[in-house]
Formats: structure tokens, C-alpha cells, sequence
């Protein structure tokens, strides 16, 4: 049983980084994909600008965090 469509997976990224290299390649704090966020924000009823995307849990928690805490506030997270 296949737990990921790999064939698909390949083919969505190589068509992403054919059609938009210079969005994909940047460097930067960036929401994410817009195309991506776009249909993710379709399926769950939400705008684009609604969608983050990160390349981890901890990256999106730091983005949570960065953009939600004040200086001084914190946060319980788990460790490790």
C-alpha cells in the first residue's frame, strides 16, 4: 500500500519548479506557495492568506511564536 503518491509528488514539484523557479528558489520568510496555499485555502473554505505553509512543525511554531508573542511573553512547547 502506498502511504504517499511519489509519482504525483515528483510531477507536481518538477511542474512547480518549471513554472515558477524564481518564487520556489527565493530566499526570505515567505508564507509559502501561493498556488499551493490557494488550493489547500479551496479544501478547508479559507483564503490564501490564510494558509501558512513551513517546512516543519518547528519552523511553523517559530513563525507562531515570532508573530503572536510579545517580548517578554512566553510559551509552553514540548521538548525535545
Amino acid at each position: 500500500m502506498e502511504v504517499f503518491p511519489v509519482g504525483e509528488l515528483i510531477e507536481s514539484g518538477e511542474a512547480a519548479l518549471r513554472d515558477d523557479p524564481d518564487v520556489l528558489l527565493q530566499y526570505g520568510r515567505s508564507p509559502g506557495y501561493r498556488p499551493l496555499r490557494e488550493w489547500l485555502g479551496e479544501q478547508y473554505g479559507v483564503g490564501p492568506e490564510q494558509v501558512l505553509i513551513g517546512n516543519s512543525s518547528l519552523e511553523i511554531q517559530a513563525f507562531i511564536s515570532q508573530t503572536v508573542l510579545r517580548r517578554g511573553e512566553r510559551a509552553f512547547v514540548e521538548w525535545p
